[in-house]
Formats: structure tokens, sequence, C-alpha cells
């Protein structure tokens, strides 16, 4: 049998398998009487019985050294009402032995008062719900305590550890943090307080200063109005006046045309007589003196008188001359001379009409430049240029056979739109040339233009690109 198992310990058998076989030869039949006998050696039993007796020597002497000879224990009470208990006691061997009971009392009644359970700790935790769990463990991979992490609705976290038992171990910490989270929220109130009281009152400042300011700007803009309606009322009585002297000026020409036809008509007769009398000497005198007296009529104020009594005596000078037999012309001179009156006076009155509507035509075109101009001058700055705006109006109106008014309506269409000077006049081009290669009006090519420079996103001082490619598409479609 010893060969059998020295031979299993020699193959690296396992002290399982050896176990395993020790018990398979245990269940033999044939190993059931078998009675083993082990042999000591007497000298190996002395020696253990000598160590055992001086064993039990050793550890009487210990005991004897750690015998307590003295002990005595001292009682006070402190101040703050918590008792101390110290307790010395004087060995055998000499040593001094102290314990104090006062910090094992405390700390157990500490952990007694923070042996508070879960539930209790979550009844305080007003406003906080459980965000996440973690399980912790120990290096033997046992749970041994739990960590929640609690989170209110500001995103303020609280992370509670709870051993198995359900207590929480860190109880006074929370406590003191709440404590400290509900002074700073009561804080945080006080100065909301203050704010709101601030906001308030800033409030109240403001909304003063803001009527104040509405009341003084409606007072501004109707000082404005009433100026404006002042200054229309300047400017409309200014046009009356204007156009009662245009026609008083008009009128003194129209005077002035008819006293030079009646004067050309008085000497184209009295021409007529001298060339129709000419053999009477008599008559060629007083038709000669008849003439001076006509030179002295553009003098006088009341020349229609002057010009009757001129014809009432050249009446009777021809009357005279016809009785004395002296009409020496022939009837084909008396119809050259009707011929030519009759022509004179169609030129004379056809000159007159042309003159009389050039005039009217040109006040009315200087009124309607002037209104235009005040228009521009009041949807623009005061700074603008406006002299130079109506030198460039009528440049352009020259340069593309336009009228002047047209050239003004299309910059008034854009100065109303708010843009300058310059993007003014330059947009006043392109729509003046839009008219002329379509048959828009200056209000249809404003809106025109506007529209295009609006969907392609185009400038004011490249606007004329705008009217270049309608020209090219008209002219394609054109061929």
């Amino acid at each position: 049998m010893k060969i059998l198992i020295e031979a299993g310990l020699s193959m690296g058998s396992s002290v399982k398998n050896i176990n395993d076989e020790i018990k398979a030869l245990a269940k033999h039949p044939s190993l059931k009487s078998l009675n083993l006998k082990v042999d000591i050696d007497k000298s190996f039993v002395k020696s253990m019985n000598e160590f055992v007796a001086a064993t039990k020597v050793l550890s009487t002497a210990l005991e004897q050294q750690q015998k307590v000879i003295n002990e005595s224990v001292k009682t006070t009470k402190m101040l703050d009402g918590s008792i101390e208990k110290v307790t010395q006691k004087q060995l055998a061997n000499g040593s001094i032995i102290t314990q104090t009971t006062k910090k094992i009392n405390e700390e157990t009644k500490a952990y007694s008062e923070q042996k508070k359970t879960l539930q209790q700790l979550e009844k305080e935790l007003d406003g906080y719900s459980l965000a996440r769990t973690r399980a912790n463990k120990n290096k033997l991979g046992e749970i041994n305590s739990t960590t929640n992490t609690y989170k209110n609705q500001t995103g303020q976290q609280v992370s509670v550890n709870v051993d198995n038992e359900g207590n929480v171990k860190n109880y006074s910490q929370i406590t003191d943090y709440l404590k400290q989270q509900q002074d700073a929220l009561q804080k945080e109130q006080a100065i909301n307080k203050q704010r709101e009281q601030a906001a308030q009152q800033e409030y109240t400042t403001r909304k003063a200063l803001a009527d104040k300011n509405l009341k003084e700007e409606e007072q501004r803009n109707q000082q404005f109005l009433n100026q404006l309606r002042t200054r229309f009322a300047e400017e409309q009585k200014i046009a009356r006046d204007r156009d009662a002297l245009d026609k008083a000026h008009s009128a003194a020409i129209t005077e002035n045309l008819n006293r030079q036809k009646a004067v050309a008509d008085m000497q184209a007769k009295i021409t007529a007589a001298q060339t129709k009398f000419k053999g009477n000497s008599s008559a060629v005198a007083e038709l000669n003196a008849l003439n001076a007296q006509l030179g002295n009529v553009s003098k006088v104020s009341n020349y229609k008188n002057a010009l009757t009594e001129l014809q009432t005596k050249l009446t009777q000078i021809t009357s005279q001359a016809k009785l004395a037999g002296n009409e020496t012309r022939t009837l084909g001179q008396r119809f050259g001379d009707a011929a030519s009156k009759v022509a004179m006076w169609a030129g004379a009155t056809s000159s007159v009409y042309m003159v009389t509507r050039a005039l009217r035509d040109m006040v009315s075109v200087v009124v309607q430049v002037d209104s235009q101009m005040t228009q521009l001058k009041r949807v623009m700055d005061e700074s603008t240029d406006f002299e130079g705006m109506l030198s460039r109006s009528i440049q352009l109106a020259n340069e593309l056979g336009r009228s002047i008014t047209e050239v003004n309506e299309n910059a008034i269409g854009f100065a109303r739109m708010g843009f300058d000077e310059d993007q003014t006049m330059n947009l006043a081009k392109t729509t003046t040339l839009l008219q002329n290669i379509s048959e828009l009006t200056p209000q249809e090519s404003v809106d025109t233009l506007t529209a295009a420079m609006t969907i392609f996103n185009v400038e004011a001082s490249k606007s004329i690109e705008i009217a270049n490619k309608l020209n090219e598409i008209k002219f394609g479609l054109l061929m």
C-alpha cells in the first residue's frame, strides 16, 4: 500500500485524485478488516513532551506578567454635559494601560444619530428624484453598499451612499448640503425679489420717460405738419401769383402783338393809299403826314383810339382823292394789294398764335418742373444737390430724347424708395432707356426695373445692365 501511494505522488496526482483513490480503497471489501499500526521513534516523543512542558511554563509566566496588580477609575463630568471615564491598570511587568470611554460613547452616539434609513432621507429630499443607482463592490466582488444619485429640476445632484441594511452612510453631509441649498435658495429668492422691485422701478421710469418722449414726438410731429401746411399754402400762393404773372405777361405779349399787327395793318393801308394816289400831290402829302403820326402810336397808351383816328383821316384822304379822279392803279394791282393784305394778316395771325402757344407750354413746363423738384425735396435729404439733379435731368432729357418732366417723374419714383442722389439719377436714366425701347409709362418703367432689381439682386449702379439685356431680348425677337 505504501508503495502505491508514493507512486501516485511521484506521478503528480492532485490531492483530489489521491483522496478519491483512498476512498476507493477504503470501500474495498478486502480492506474492511485492515488494521494499520504506526511506529513513532521514542526520541521524537520525548522531544515533543519536553516542548509541551516548556510551552506551559512560558504561558504561565506570561499570565503572571499580564496580571493586573492595581486598577484605578477616574470619572469626570465635562462642561458640555458629557461624562469622561478614565481607567488605569498597572500590570505585573510594570506597564500601565489607560482606557477612556468618552470617545467610544460619543462615536456610538454619533453613529446612532446618523443611522438613518434611505426612506427617512428621501422624505427630506424635497424636489429631488432618483436619477441613477450604482452598486459598489469590495475586493472579493461582494456588494457592500449602493450609491443613489438624486437630481432636481435645476440640474443639481446629490449622491447618497447606502449600506446593505438600507442605512445612509453620509446622512450628515447630505443634510448639511440640503440646508446650504435651502439657504442659497432663500438668498436667491430675496435677490430675485430685489431684482423684481428694481425692474419694476426701472419699468416705471422707462415708461414715464417713453410717455414723455412720445408726447414730445407728437408735439414735434404736429409742429412739422403745421409747418408743412404753412409751406404748402405758401407754395400754393406762389404758384397762383406765378400763374397770375404768367397770364399778365402773356396778355401783355398778346397785347403788344395786337398793337404791332394793328400798326402794321395801318402802315399797309397808308402805303397802299400812297401807291394808289401817287399822282395826287395833295393826297400824298396828307398820307405822309398820316404816316408820321402812325410812328408815334407805339408811344401812346391807348393805341386803339389813336389808330381809329388815323383810320378816319385815311378814309377822308382816300375819299377826297377818289373824287379828284387821280386813281391810277389798274384792277390787277388792286387784286394784288388785296392778296398781299390777306397773306400778311394770315402770317401775322399764325405768328401770334405760335408765340402764345409756345409761351403757355413753357410756363406749364416750368410750373410742373418746379412742382417735381418740390416733391424731391420732400422725400430726400436736405444735403442733396437738387440743382445738380435738375441739371442732370435736363442732360438726360436731351441725350435720350425725352421730356424733362418724364425724367423727373422717374427720379421721384426711386427717391421715394430711399435711394440717394447718385442711385436715383442712375435708376432714372435706366427707366428712361426702358421707355425708349418699350411703350412703358414712367410709373410702369419704375415698377418693372424695381422688380427686376429685386429678383436678380442687382445694385442701382449696375441697373443699366437690365435695360441692355431687355434690349438684346427685344432685338433677338425682331431678328
